[in-house]
């Protein structure tokens, strides 16, 4: 959600060289980056010693700029010519895109950029057997299964865009998430399913949903990273809030279960809290999307 205002900061400054300190599980997006210089994964440790090590590794340095989406403290610790501070607003509800741009100083707010290379395209147009044109991506998956859509549901959805469209239908996940997606599979012509859950890393599955017709997944990183990549992307939501964390990108939609987010919100559950969004709702909307 944060890319596109650092794609912004680097379309202006051509000749700059970033150093990006970000946590370990998203490192890998920013690799790719042309005017990368350094970069840091950050691992959180005791005590907060994660951001002393980080001021270590960039107090001996002056900056042109110092950005700060976490709102650390740091960046006034730094020599910096410029500070470019987001402090969250606890009542906001626009995009989260558009609450750390604005925040940054940055208008009109960007869309999201991901950068991967040749060998990334190369990878995913093999694992994709040449059809990612044709090809529907499904994330039934996320970081807690209170916002998961059933996977049933994804099943019938994913035989109906077979059907109609003549897509081959690829899910994306993790390794330990392979099996969950036997529904999907069992409900499509092999020749016309992709269990991808674990065969691709960050980038690969970038440069997949940049070249693929549509993305359709829940509340989570899978469906910013479809967003950012420019894929027509339509999230799912039921006891999350779409309206500051739907997708944001060129061609992205929502549709949420009839309930209200915070009526469905149970931090407790150990099931779907999602069941009554209507597969046939989905179908049209993704429909729409595709165009």
């Amino acid at each position: 959600m944060s890319s596109g205002s650092l794609a912004w900061m680097a379309e202006r400054h051509p000749d700059a060289h970033f150093t990006i300190a970000c946590g370990p599980a998203c490192a890998p997006l920013f690799s790719a980056m042309p005017q990368l210089k350094t970069l840091i994964p950050l691992h959180k440790k005791p005590y907060h010693g994660h951001w002393l090590g980080l001021w270590k590794h960039t107090v001996g340095t002056a900056w042109q700029s110092v950005v700060d989406i976490r709102s650390s403290g740091l960046a006034y610790l730094l020599r910096s010519g410029e500070r470019r501070i987001y402090r969250p607003q606890k009542h906001d509800t626009r995009p989260k895109a558009a609450q750390i741009a604005t925040g940054l100083g940055i208008a009109p707010v960007p869309y999201g950029k991901i950068w991967f290379t040749e060998e990334h395209l190369r990878n995913a147009e093999s694992l994709g057997r040449g059809e990612l044109r044709r090809t529907v991506v499904l994330c039934p998956k996320a970081n807690w299964v209170g916002k998961e859509w059933p996977v049933e549901h994804y099943a019938a959805l994913g035989r109906q865009l077979h059907r109609d469209l003549g897509a081959v239908i690829a899910v994306l996940g993790t390794e330990a998430q392979a099996a969950a997606m036997e529904p999907i599979a069992n409900a499509l012509p092999k020749s016309s399913f992709l269990n991808l859950c674990g065969k691709t890393d960050l980038l690969t599955a970038a440069a997949l949903l940049s070249q693929s017709m549509l993305f359709i997944g829940n509340d989570s990183g899978m469906m910013h990273l479809a967003a950012a990549t420019g894929c027509p992307t339509l999230g799912l939501f039921g006891p999350t809030n779409d309206a500051v964390y739907g997708p944001w990108g060129k061609k992205t939609a929502v549709i949420r279960c009839p309930e209200p987010w915070d009526k469905l919100f149970d931090p407790k559950a150990k099931e779907s809290l999602m069941s009554t969004l209507d597969v046939e709702d989905v179908y049209q909307s993704a429909m729409l999307l595709a165009g």
